[in-house]
């Protein structure tokens, strides 16, 4: 199961790795190309704006990151990108993925070479949760606490 903010798995006992990030850490930022344009940018720039992203790693992540723009679609709430590792193919990108064309990315939130994870980056730009790509349930349960069920009213927030 994925690791969320304020959970046990946040003091688990497991030796940190260079690159891991729990949740409520600083997200950090990373160089990579946009997949339509081949223009540089950084993941910061995905960020911006006052919404919940969550990014995609290696091709196990894309059928969580389609579930997650079709729940929530590209609104202000929830943005899903896909972060292609530069050897994927991306020739049919969705609108508004990234390619790590160096590595960056996948090096600085923990995903090994060739690997694939799931992170939900909070509106504050912290970490909300970190999840294998097998692990969508955590990734779901994660953005409707966050942001509710889809077409329903939130009466508690």
């Amino acid at each position: 199961m994925g690791k969320e903010a304020g959970t046990e798995a946040d003091t688990a006992s497991s030796a940190p790795h260079p690159g891991d990030r729990s949740p409520g850490d600083r997200a950090p930022d990373a160089p990579c190309r946009d997949a339509a344009t081949g223009e540089r940018t950084h993941l910061y720039g995905t960020f911006a704006g006052p919404h919940t992203t969550v990014l995609g790693f290696g091709p196990a992540s894309a059928a969580v990151l389609r579930e997650v723009a079709a729940t929530y679609g590209q609104g202000p709430g929830v943005r899903a990108c896909r972060v292609y590792a530069a050897h994927e193919d991306h020739g049919t990108a969705e609108p508004g993925s990234l390619v790590d064309d160096q590595g960056h990315a996948a090096a600085a939130y923990g995903i090994g070479a060739g690997g694939s994870g799931l992170v939900a980056i909070r509106p504050d730009h912290h970490v909300g949760i970190v999840a294998p790509a097998g692990d969508p349930g955590s990734v779901r349960e994660y953005l409707r606490r966050l942001h509710g069920a889809p077409g329903m009213v939130d009466a508690v927030r």
